[in-house]
């Protein structure tokens, strides 16, 4: 594959990351102002779609904690009396038998480290108790790195986890990313379709072997939207993990699929139809020029 074939399946693949936001009910762009304008409902939906989502096995807990939140929450302006322990107390209730692994779960609030103590502080109140109202208007501050920093402080959030959570608020929130300049890196979380899609496409910009450290990923990325000439390097971070984690059946058959253009092309082809049965997605809008 060379560089011009490498370029015209990032631009397919980046149609993936246009479309990322068309998809599911209940996603930060179609309950944007709910989302922003309701504290109870921001904080719910930050621990079923960011703090415990990205781990399948953690399906129950994602219920369970956004459960309790709103029952603990509601109807009131700000986290009431001893919000951290009623949540975390429920929350084991609410999962009974399953461990809750207090050392790595963000609702623990032994040592400060819970997310519902970040979100209690004092600090907090200017945004009302927010958790998205703080970091739109920070990202809009330019703060992304003290942002990142803060978010990746609570128990059980690392980098991943943060830079998915700012990424999405970024394309949601209409702010325009290259502002950040190297601080993009931020906006990147890294998984593993990531790392295998570095693997096939990097070599094609002379980056041999491809990038092995979590930071590199993400520049790398960077690097490869900003010569496409892509709009968004975010757009084709969501991209790259909608198409591994929805369109592909597994890690081989993903590599596969990007490793030439032709390839690509018979992959969507083949899969047309499961396409149209998993997810609500227009198969005839990505087009591979002839």
């Amino acid at each position: 594959m060379d560089k011009n074939e490498a370029k015209e399946i990032i631009k397919v693949i980046y149609k993936f990351g246009e479309l990322f936001w068309e998809e599911g009910e209940d996603n930060l762009k179609n309950a944007w102002g709910k989302y922003c304008s309701d504290w109870v409902e921001a904080l719910a939906y930050f621990v079923r779609s960011y703090a415990f989502a990205r781990n399948i096995r953690l399906e129950k807990w994602c219920r369970g904690a956004s459960k309790v939140i709103k029952e603990v929450g509601k109807s009131n302006k700000k986290p009431p009396d001893n919000f951290e322990i009623r949540v975390w107390d429920k929350f084991k209730n609410e999962i009974k038998n399953s461990n809750p692994n207090p050392s790595r779960n963000p609702l623990n609030p032994q040592n400060g480290k819970s997310l519902t103590g970040f979100i209690t502080s004092r600090e907090f109140s200017k945004w009302n108790y927010n958790i998205i109202n703080w970091a739109k208007d920070s990202l809009a501050d330019g703060k992304i790195k003290e942002v990142h920093k803060k978010l990746t402080e609570i128990r059980g959030i690392g980098d991943k986890i943060a830079s998915l959570f700012l990424r999405d608020i970024v394309d949601v929130g209409g702010i325009n990313e290259k502002r950040f300049g190297d601080n993009r890196k931020y906006l990147q979380p890294i998984d593993r379709w990531i790392e295998r899609w570095l693997e096939e496409i990097a070599p094609n910009w002379g980056i041999d072997p491809p990038p092995k450290k979590y930071w590199d990923y993400a520049k790398t990325i960077i690097k490869i939207a900003d010569e496409v000439e892509v709009e968004k390097a975010t757009y084709l971070n969501a991209g790259i993990w909608m198409f591994g984690a929805l369109f592909s059946e597994g890690e081989e058959d993903f590599k596969d699929a990007i490793s030439s253009k032709e390839k690509l092309k018979q992959h969507l082809k083949k899969k047309k139809d499961l396409y149209r049965n998993r997810i609500n997605f227009l198969i005839h809008e990505i087009k591979i020029d002839q």
